[in-house]
């Protein structure tokens, strides 16, 4: 009798129409009709004109989803297989596109286990075909090609299309906000503050003090941050020695982040560094400058390294954000074992806009039942701009997982050489 493969190991199911869910999820995909699954499609090249047709009447002319390279570089993802096709699912009434799925193949650690991945994005459906089952749908077909599909930024419409799969909530990727210059930033901001200006004031006199006390803390630390042009071989050296900190998080070796940040079109926007001590490397930051209403505000787009050595690397960043003109360094993360370090610090959590909280659900396949327990509790997770496709638009802090429209565009800009 043949033995059934490991969670590790399974691709999950190719049917799209027999993809499960899971408990009530199971119940849930038996409800859409075969004759809604027979209308998805896994994307082919001679769908590329029309697709993209599509794309850009949903997501605009000049929109990063519209860019033939930058589709075939983010769904394709990086590893052995460079020919296969893209993760795109779409969606066809009539044969004509309504439709469409999209995924970013990645490689997931679990414990000590790399699972095959995928975060899901940009799910549109046409208005006209909304409330016809063709985003379950969508979903169903491009969930059941991996073990484990992840959703960052999920909006209303998406969760509760996830809930009635049976997808799991993991929790909220909270925003920590250090305000470098507050009397720039809280005019800026939509929700009340009283006496926004005198507030403001105050607040940067705290901060000038508590930016005193980090200055002495990284002048005592011995660690030095060195900008780079690319990450070389000791990147691996770095998530061999770190990556095991962390429960679950994508795959941050030399293939996957030069993968993620070596693009042409992005060196211009990403600055990379690595931190050293004692001539190790002991962590590494890429970071980026955005505009919003005029003003310059710092993201960390992506880090790594042990819990003990994060205050001196958010330290190094925000006196780079500060060198810069930042009015603020924002990093959107979910890293629990750091939480309390970089409140300690003087980092704010907020979640009024702009900085919107990104809510985060997984879809884990039968295969992987064993693992669903402890994918689903936020606290096992390591999750930064980088992943999914937070940081692919402009100000990554507001961007969620749209399905009713479109992310509106922002200032793009990057840090200075």
């Amino acid at each position: 009798m043949k033995r059934p493969k490991p969670w590790w190991r399974s691709e999950g199911g190719a049917n799209c129409a027999s993809g499960s869910m899971g408990h009530s999820g199971d119940f849930a995909v038996m409800k859409i009709a075969a004759s809604i699954m027979s209308n998805v499609a896994r994307y082919d090249p001679s769908d590329q004109p029309e697709l993209f047709a599509f794309r850009r009447s949903v997501f605009g002319e000049h929109s990063r989803q519209a860019d033939i390279d930058g589709f075939d570089w983010l769904h394709r993802g990086y590893g052995p297989s460079p020919d296969r096709p893209p993760e795109v699912w779409i969606y066809k009434r009539k044969g004509v596109i309504v439709g469409q799925q999209a995924a970013i193949p990645f490689g997931l650690k679990v414990a000590n286990r790399v699972v095959p991945a995928a975060w899901a994005v940009d799910l549109f459906v046409a208005p006209q075909h909304r409330l016809t089952g063709a985003g379950p749908a969508l979903i169903t077909a491009q969930a059941a090609a991996k073990p484990v599909t992840v959703a960052l930024g999920a909006s209303e419409a998406a969760r509760k299309a996830y809930d009635a799969l049976g997808w799991s909530p993991i929790g909220v990727v909270p925003n920590y906000v250090w305000p470098i210059r507050p009397e720039r930033l809280l005019p800026l901001l939509p929700f009340h503050v009283p006496f926004k200006k005198t507030a403001g004031w105050i607040a940067r006199q705290g901060g000038c003090l508590l930016d005193a006390v980090i200055r002495s803390r990284l002048y005592r630390s011995g660690t030095v941050l060195t900008r780079l042009d690319r990450f070389d071989g000791r990147l691996d050296a770095l998530w061999t020695g770190v990556s095991p900190h962390y429960p679950i998080l994508a795959m941050r070796d030399l293939a996957a982040v030069d993968w993620r940040f070596a693009r042409e079109s992005d060196s211009h926007r990403h600055k990379r560094y690595q931190m050293e001590k004692d001539g190790r490397i002991t962590g590494y930051a890429v970071m980026r400058i955005d505009l919003w209403r005029g003003e310059p505000f710092a993201l960390l787009i992506d880090y790594l390294a042990a819990p003990s050595d994060i205050p001196m690397l958010f330290a190094h960043c925000l006196q780079l954000a500060r060198d810069e003109g930042a009015i603020a360094f924002i990093a959107k993360t979910a890293n629990a074992m750091a939480d309390l370090k970089l409140r300690g610090m003087g980092f704010l959590r907020l979640s009024k806009p702009p900085f919107w909280p990104t809510v985060a659900y997984a879809h884990i396949a039968p295969a992987a039942s064993a693992m669903a327990p402890f994918i689903a509790g936020l606290e096992n997770w390591f999750i930064t701009m980088a992943d999914s496709d937070i940081s692919l638009d402009p100000l990554a802090i507001r961007r969620q997982h749209w399905v009713d429209s479109p992310q509106p565009a922002l200032e793009p800009t990057g840090l200075q050489a």
